[in-house]
Formats: structure tokens, C-alpha cells, sequence
């Protein structure tokens, strides 16, 4: 058999014990019974991915995956395993909420699952472990009064306890998820926040800014002058102290918003970034094959029922043009530090690049938002027109800026 490799799996999982005041992803209340059905459909739409498909990430996501019964999570993975194929090295991530895991469960997750095969021509090997091999843990904030404001259920000492399960568990790769920008956060309190979070000695940091989504609890109170958030100069402070701080503790400013230990870098993100193709399966995920992006419809009784009858969940789908790509290539890869390599892009659009995008290079530029390097030099170039400056990037103000850098390319 042939093997074409989609690069990355997504499973969403749309369930939590509670739902945050600031969310707006496709999730509802945690329930025994639909956890049943909905597992039993999810296991379907599994069994649908085509068999000579291999995959290098898979990412559990959600909602809270954690919220799962032991069994059903163990069921589910050792279920991923067995229908699909994955390479020898691959990375499997599944996110966790501290209060929604104990060291059981936690050692089901890591090794849940059958010993994937390489594709045809390598020898079938074994693995320590073929589940789940890397958690990302939703701290979001080691400030109780914070994580009260956030909707979340658990205490700080339940997410520094989470982080020390996880490696009793036997995991070698452990991510931490942070958001700042909360109502009611001080300057100080982030610092405080990233200081526990670096003496967890996790191998990855992810660092988010609180997004106020229309809809959502969190912009109903700050509409009704209920919440406020930090200033914007103290957001500023706060993202720039996060990245002086964990790069001087050793991590990598990889992404705007991520930050791992060397080696450890989310493979499952960066193909995303890199516009990489994926499979999505589950309520509302979202799935990029052959220059084409579908979704399953977020409706959780539709998706049983279509799944019940072996028929595909999908909700709607588009062609992405040669112009939406190019686009696209520009406001993902550009969230890289490493930005883009233009020598590659042009090739693969049959044009040069940094000619067609001549004027908004130099205006950035100018501005102080973007640098063009050499990959084999580092910050501080800055002629467009070197023949020697074959990658573009955001600088630190560029960072602070992106929207606006992103919206000059579009």
C-alpha cells in the first residue's frame, strides 16, 4: 500500500465540568450519556479516514478532554491507534485541565493504544509508550482570585499539583498553557504567574492575551462595566516582560504566542503555521486536504445522528484560492519568529514575492514592524532588495503590531 501523509490528526472533544466566562469554542456541559453517544459517533468518524493515510501529530483537543471517564479516554486513544497509522517519532498531544486528572487517569492517556506501523517497507517497532505522549495542562493563572474571574474550576494548587502528576504519570513532555490580560490583573500578579509556571519546569509555555469574544459571559460583563480589563500599556509590559523573562530561564520564542525548551517544539502547531494538511475529526472540527477546508457541523445531535448512519458530519467547505493561500502563507507563517522564507514562497507561486509585495515590505519596514535576513544571519538586516535577505519576520514591535502588519499584506 501507498502511504500519502496528511501531517496532522485533530479530535475534538466538546466537553467541560463548567463553561468559562471567556469561551466561545464548540462545547457544552459534560454528560454521561451523550458522552456515550458521542464517543460511539466520534469512533465512526474515525473509522472514515481513508486507510493509506499516516500521520506525524495528533492533537485531543476541546473543550476538556480530560472531562472523559477514564475508560471512554483509554477507549478513544487505543481506538485512534488502531485505525490510523502514525510515523515511529510522531508527537500526540492531548490537553488537560488540572481538577479533571488523577495519576490513573493520567497513566491510561500516556499509554493508551497499539504500536503504530511505518509506512510499507519498514519493519513494524515497538514504542515505550504509542498513546498520548505529550499533555498541555490549561492553567491559564496560578492566581486564585484570577482563575475565579476566568469561570475556572480549579485552584492554583490543584494546577501546580496537575504539573507534578503529570511527570510522576511518566510524561517527558508537558506543555502549560497562560493567559494574561484578565480583569483585575496586575503587572505583578503575571510575574508571579510565570515564576511558578518556570519552577514547574515545564518543556513548553504557551502565553495567550485574553480574547473578549462577542457572545461570550466575559463580554457581557465588561459591556456592562461589571469587569474591566489592564490597560493596553500594562498588556505591552506584560507580553514583553513574559518574553525577556522565559528566554533568559532557557525557552525559545518560537511563536508569537509559544515558547518551548529546545527540542520541544509543538509539532501539531507549527504544521498548522506552516499550512500543513490536516484531518479533523469530531463536533466542529475543521479539516485543510488538497487545497480544500471543510468542517463538521457543531450541532451535537446532528452529528450523532449523521454518524449513526455511516454519513459524513461535514457542514460546508471551500476551495482556498491561489490568492487566499498566499494570503494565508503571510499571517500564519509570519506569527514564526523565524517568519517566512521568501525563496521558497515565490517558487511556489511562480513570482517574485518581495517584488509583488515591494511597497508594504518597505513601508513595514520603515515602520519598524518587519526585518528581511538571511537564514544564515541573524536580526538586524534590512535591505529588501539583498540578494542575501531570504527570509522575512516581525520585530518585537511588529509582534505587538501584528494585526496591523497582517491587515497591510491583505
Amino acid at each position: 500500500m501507498t502511504f500519502i501523509m496528511h501531517n496532522s490528526l485533530y479530535v475534538h472533544i466538546p466537553f467541560c465540568l463548567k463553561r468559562c466566562v471567556y469561551c466561545d469554542f464548540v462545547s457544552g456541559i459534560y454528560d454521561p450519556q451523550k458522552e456515550t453517544a458521542y464517543i460511539k459517533a466520534l469512533k465512526q468518524e474515525i473509522v472514515n479516514i481513508p486507510d493509506n493515510v499516516s500521520f506525524e501529530t495528533l492533537y485531543i483537543g476541546g473543550g476538556t478532554p480530560t472531562a472523559l471517564s477514564t475508560g471512554s479516554l483509554n477507549d478513544l486513544i487505543a481506538h485512534i491507534f488502531e485505525q490510523c497509522k502514525f510515523t515511529i517519532d510522531h508527537e500526540a498531544t492531548i490537553e488537560a485541565n488540572p481538577g479533571t486528572v488523577d495519576i490513573r487517569k493520567l497513566k491510561a492517556i500516556l499509554s493508551s493504544g497499539v504500536n503504530p506501523e511505518l509506512p510499507q517497507g519498514y519493519q513494524r517497532l515497538r514504542r515505550e509508550a504509542s498513546g498520548a505522549n505529550r499533555i498541555s495542562i490549561g492553567v491559564q493563572s496560578f492566581n486564585d482570585d484570577e482563575l475565579k474571574t476566568l469561570g475556572r474550576l480549579h485552584t492554583a494548587e490543584e494546577a501546580e499539583k496537575a504539573g507534578s502528576l503529570a511527570k510522576e504519570a511518566g510524561f517527558k513532555n508537558i506543555g502549560i498553557d497562560l493567559i494574561y490580560g484578565i480583569p483585575g490583573q496586575s503587572v505583578n500578579s503575571w510575574i508571579k504567574t510565570l515564576e511558578k509556571a518556570v519552577q514547574l519546569e515545564p518543556d513548553h509555555i504557551s502565553t495567550y492575551e485574553l480574547t473578549v469574544e462577542s457572545g461570550t459571559l466575559l463580554y457581557d460583563h465588561i459591556e456592562k462595566g461589571r469587569l474591566q480589563g489592564p490597560e493596553e500599556e500594562k498588556i505591552i509590559e506584560m507580553y514583553n516582560h513574559t518574553i525577556d523573562f522565559l528566554t533568559a530561564k532557557g525557552f525559545v520564542h518560537y511563536e508569537i504566542s509559544n515558547f518551548s525548551m529546545p527540542g520541544y517544539f509543538c509539532r501539531h502547531n507549527l504544521n498548522y503555521w506552516d499550512r500543513g494538511e490536516y484531518y479533523g475529526a469530531g463536533l466542529g472540527a475543521h479539516s485543510f486536504i488538497n487545497g480544500k477546508r471543510s468542517y463538521n457541523t457543531g450541532d451535537l445531535e446532528h452529528y450523532i445522528q449523521s454518524l449513526s448512519k455511516n454519513e459524513l458530519p461535514v457542514e460546508g467547505s471551500e476551495v482556498i484560492t491561489a490568492d487566499k493561500a498566499l494570503l494565508e502563507t503571510f499571517f500564519l507563517g509570519l506569527r514564526k519568529t523565524e517568519g517566512i522564507n521568501l525563496e521558497k514562497l515565490s517558487a511556489s507561486y511562480g513570482e517574485d514575492i518581495q517584488k509583488v509585495y515591494e511597497k508594504q515590505i518597505r513601508e513595514l519596514q520603515r515602520a519598524g514592524l518587519i526585518e528581511t535576513y538571511s537564514s544564515s544571519r541573524g536580526f538586524g538586516t534590512s535591505r529588501v532588495t539583498s540578494s542575501g535577505n531570504n527570509r522575512m519576520r516581525l520585530t518585537r514591535q511588529g509582534i505587538l503590531l501584528s494585526n496591523e502588519v497582517f491587515i497591510r499584506f491583505m
